[in-house]
């Protein structure tokens, strides 16, 4: 069985995909945007800040379904 990933403390997908997939114990998520969610906007005119909030939309994600990145396994 599949559930869909819907975080609100992440940016909403953009496209026809979703945050990420639960399937039985793992979960998948979708490569992530540099949107605050908080704002709806690019924050950050640098790599360093762009790529800090795409790691804080990871963040929301895992701490959405009682994870952390202790319980990551692979990023890509």
């Amino acid at each position: 069985m599949k559930t869909t990933i819907a975080c609100e403390q992440a940016p909403k997908p953009v496209g026809c995909y979703s945050q990420g997939i639960l399937s039985k114990d793992i979960v998948f998520l979708s490569g992530q945007i540099l949107i605050n969610p908080a704002t709806g906007n690019i924050d950050g005119h640098n790599i360093e800040v762009q790529t800090m909030q795409i790691f804080e939309n990871i963040r929301a994600i895992l701490n959405h379904m009682g994870l952390n990145f202790s319980h990551v396994v692979k990023l890509c």
